[in-house]
């Protein structure tokens, strides 16, 4: 991306658009690989390189330590050195916070992974109270403390980083960071919503749902329109009430990721090309 003698990139930052396949569903733009440089390959949309979209397969569980991982080793191996900006974009303000803020997860060292593992293992077989026995309380909200998955993932990076078995990743430098969130009146929200999800169904929700059966209840977990799509094809649900679902979950889902982002240190701009003045 050129303009005014700049050099730019734009790095994807939806969980769910990094998939191959999911397309439709997860509104990603139509694009194609192409040679980026002399041993890289980048996810082209009108000339524009994307990176990090359209590359895992939908079988792999990604989890946002993978993505920061994908994130650090882009500037190693992928991008040239003389950019202007980076332009991460996506609706997974979680992932761009971690970005922003440079958080450590805590890689495990190869030669630990295997002793990772069978810890990980063993903290699956605990019960709840087993699992907040060996957890402090101060810790953890009321919400966290009642999920065994967190306090599980929460004891397994407590002792890996009391026995050393972590190493950090090495983030790239940046001049300048900013953050920026499209404020939008809620009546034009769900306006634009309900003609998205129009525009996905006739274009192919469906049938690319049903190109994606072989997933099986892995479905479940890539988002709403997969979620109810697929309990759609498995007569669940009604079409009307598959319809319905779609639009009230998805008002439902922006109206939780305006609170957050309402939370964040984000400049709130009124449409795109606000950010040309900005800067």
């Amino acid at each position: 991306m050129e303009s005014a003698g700049l050099q730019s990139v734009i790095v994807n930052c939806d969980s769910r658009q990094i998939y191959r396949n999911l397309n439709i569903g997860t509104g990603k733009v139509s694009g194609d690989w192409q040679s980026y440089g002399s041993e890289s390959k980048a996810y082209f949309v009108r000339g524009i390189p994307h990176f990090l979209i359209d590359y895992v397969d939908p079988t792999t569980r990604y989890s946002m330590t993978d993505y920061l991982t994908d994130w650090c080793d882009l500037y190693k191996y992928d991008l040239p050195e003389n950019l202007d900006y980076v332009i991460l974009v996506g609706g997974t303000g979680l992932w761009a916070k971690a970005i922003m803020e440079e958080f450590q997860p805590g890689i495990i060292k190869t030669e630990f992974q295997a002793s990772f593992d069978c810890l990980r293992d063993e903290i699956e077989t605990y019960s709840l109270q087993q699992l907040q026995k060996e957890s402090s309380r101060q810790d953890f909200n009321n919400s966290d403390w009642n999920n065994p998955r967190r306090l599980s993932n929460a004891l397994l990076r407590g002792v890996a980083k009391t026995n050393s078995w972590t190493t950090q990743l090495d983030y790239p430098v940046f001049g300048y960071k900013q953050s920026y969130a499209i404020d939008i009146d809620q009546n034009r929200l769900q306006s634009n919503i309900q003609s998205r999800l129009d525009s996905r169904i006739e274009e192919g929700l469906i049938q690319e749902v049903e190109a994606l059966l072989y997933l099986k209840d892995r479905l479940l977990e890539l988002g709403l329109e997969y979620r109810l799509t697929y309990l759609y094809l498995l007569g669940q649900m009604s079409k009307e009430t598959w319809e319905q679902s779609l639009v009230q979950e998805n008002i439902r889902y922006a109206k939780r990721q305006r609170t957050w982002l309402k939370k964040q240190d984000v400049c709130w701009i009124h449409s795109i090309e606000d950010i040309t003045t900005i800067l």
